[in-house]
């Protein structure tokens, strides 16, 4: 009942920060957004109507139309789904092996840190965008798989290196070495002790990084080594408006407008319920 309580009381201010609940109604309007995409959208994403290219926002095309006579509207919609898609998928794939590589690494140390923290600061020594390009290029784009793999492995050093500093914290506590006074497996403290309390700093990472592999995602579609056309994603919608800019800027300034506001949605998110666990900053949440 303690336990709750003090859960309740650390998320508490989260509703006074006005930033924050605005961010989480943005995520989840485009959550709901792209799950209902095909029930929302005015046109066929693909729907080409050449008489009615590069139509300005308006009644009948409210965010205007491309080179193809295509509705950005329904385009951007149904990019969003790709988007989010990738972005949790690929979160999660970091996750899921960061981790566990960050928690063995902390908690047995000397030889088996050093094999593993050795690999991270490789894998680190190439920004994201960089890494996922060469994975990608390694993987081909054929299929999304592909795709969320190498957004999800390039997310993987920075999973490891939280989990890691958190365990090495967690496992100076009393209660670490009671455990291991009654004969509980290292394996068993990890998974019964530690991991609990690591969760808070792990979700926190989770949610800033499913925003910078959203932002990953339409970089690659951009660059043309994301989802191919003439699926819709984000990128490859600002792609398609790139040398259209100075009569058409809608193509692309919607879509990158799309990604804005929500990369910056999960970002607010994240920094509150990092201010809301850290009792160092709680009490500061505006």
């Amino acid at each position: 009942m303690e336990k709750g309580s003090r859960s309740r009381s650390a998320l508490k201010p989260l509703t006074h920060n006005w930033l924050a609940v605005t961010g989480f109604i943005v995520i989840c309007s485009v959550t709901l957004m792209a799950s209902f995409a095909p029930l929302i959208v005015r046109y066929d994403p693909g729907r080409q109507d050449l008489s009615r290219q590069f139509a300005a926002p308006g009644r009948e095309y409210w965010f205007g139309t491309d080179y193809y006579g295509r509705d950005i509207y329904s385009r951007v919609i149904w990019g969003s789904r790709i988007s989010l898609f990738v972005g949790v998928l690929a979160a999660c794939f970091g996750m899921i092996i960061g981790v566990p590589l960050g928690l063995a690494a902390g908690f047995f140390g000397q030889r088996i840190d050093n094999i593993i923290m050795r690999i991270i600061d490789m894998l680190m020594a190439f920004p994201p965008l960089i890494l996922a390009m060469a994975i990608v290029a390694a993987l081909g784009t054929e299929n999304l798989a592909n795709i969320t793999m190498a957004i999800g492995m390039a997310l993987i050093p920075q999973f490891t290196r939280v989990a890691r500093a958190e365990t090495l914290s967690v496992k100076e506590n009393d209660y670490i070495e009671a455990a291991r006074s009654l004969g509980a497996s290292s394996w068993r403290i990890i998974l019964v002790h530690v991991l609990p309390n690591c969760l808070a700093p792990i979700i926190v990472m989770f949610t800033l990084f499913m925003a910078n592999a959203i932002r990953v995602e339409a970089s690659l579609s951009f660059l043309g080594l994301g989802v191919q056309p003439p699926t819709p994603t984000w990128g490859n919608i600002i792609s398609d408006g790139r040398d259209y800019l100075h009569f058409a800027p809608w193509i692309s300034t919607i879509s990158g407008a799309a990604i804005m506001v929500t990369v910056f949605a999960f970002n607010i998110v994240g920094d509150a319920l990092r201010d809301a666990w850290d009792p160092r900053l709680r009490g500061k949440i505006r």
